[in-house]
Order: C-alpha cells, then sequence, then structure tokens
C-alpha cells in the first residue's frame, strides 16, 4: 500500500499484540495513525476511511459475523471509496480446496455469497484476483446501503 500511496495514514487493528508490533517495526512511523489491538467483531476504530484492507483474516468469522463486519466498513467509508477482501473460500470444486484450513477455527464461504453480502452492505464488488480457493474482491462503496439479508 506504500509503495502506491506513500503519504498514506495507517490504522491497523489485530487481536494479537504480537502481529501489531511486527507492523510497528515495519511500517514507517510517519505513516502509522494506529495500531489497536481489537477482533473483528468488535467495534471498529472511529473515523472515515478511504480504504480499508483486510487479508486472510475475515474467513475466521461466522456467516452473520462477516455480514455484520460488510455493513460496519461500509459505515467508515465515504461514497467511492474502496473494501479490499482478500481471503480463503470455499471452492465449486473440491480438488480446488488448497490453503489448509482448520474446521474448528476457519469458516471459509463462497465466493459468491461473499459477494451477495457486500452489495448487500452497499458495495460495488468486483473479483480482481483468483486463484483456486483464494480470492481478492474490490468493493466500492456506492452510497446506497442496504440491511443484509439474516
Amino acid at each position: 500500500m506504500l509503495a502506491v500511496h506513500p503519504g498514506a495514514r495507517i490504522t491497523g487493528v489485530d487481536s494479537s499484540l504480537k502481529m501489531l508490533e511486527v507492523a510497528r517495526s515495519r511500517l514507517p512511523a510517519t505513516n502509522v495513525s494506529e495500531l489497536v489491538v481489537r477482533r473483528l467483531q468488535d467495534p471498529l476504530p472511529s473515523g472515515e476511511f478511504d480504504v480499508v484492507v483486510t487479508a486472510l483474516a475475515v474467513h475466521h468469522l461466522t456467516s452473520r459475523q462477516k455480514r455484520d463486519l460488510f455493513t460496519r466498513v461500509r459505515g467508515r467509508l465515504s461514497p467511492g471509496s474502496v473494501f479490499v477482501l482478500a481471503d480463503v473460500v470455499r471452492p465449486a470444486k473440491p480438488e480446488d480446496a488448497l490453503t489448509p484450513t482448520s474446521r474448528r477455527h476457519d469458516r471459509p464461504e463462497r465466493a459468491g455469497d461473499l459477494e451477495r453480502w457486500l452489495a448487500d452492505a452497499g458495495f460495488d464488488v468486483s473479483r480482481t484476483w483468483t486463484n483456486h480457493d483464494l480470492v481478492v474482491f474490490r468493493a466500492r462503496s456506492n452510497g446506497v446501503h442496504h440491511e443484509p439479508a439474516r
């Protein structure tokens, strides 16, 4: 992100203090706005964001928690801002399930379900990259907010 947007201010969220310490050691201090220990189920940091990125974290949430997160992220973005979601999904073909997951800790969804839930939350969604059971979505806030189906 910083290679493309060197002046960006970063707010990092992770449930692991150790991961945030790694981030703090690798990111230039001038770019760090805030690093907070929180789960994705917890309230998001306050403020409005131009870009929200999550990688390999959302698949740990239940379906309901994912839909709730998408709605809360949309609420932190102004129209035209972007949410990038990169994660493991449940592939259509079982042989495409290459990423190790645990039934106890991981809850990957079908990519189509994630795409629909993002749209329900008020995003215009595109899949920008797919490789077997890994997908990257680019979800642009469209100014329209719908309550997600429960």
